[in-house]
């Protein structure tokens, strides 16, 4: 299963560097497009039974946080 949604805050333009965590498995990618900067992670946002959140790291999802998010 996936969720899709627009992205307009995503930022468009020129891919100036795209930099992978060092490791067999890919946990991190950084992509500057432009001036701006965004990370894929591998994770995923749980939400429980009494409406908390929680954040499960190395999941097979990808979380995508954009320097807004900072």
């Amino acid at each position: 299963m996936f969720r899709t949604r627009a992205m307009p805050e995503f930022p468009t333009g020129r891919v100036v560097s795209v930099d992978a965590s060092p490791s067999e498995d890919i946990q991190e990618i950084r992509i500057v497009i432009d001036h701006h900067e965004v990370f894929l992670r591998a994770g995923e946002v749980y939400e429980n039974v009494d409406g908390t959140l929680t954040v499960c790291d190395r999941d097979e999802s990808v979380l995508v946080f954009l320097e807004s998010d900072a």
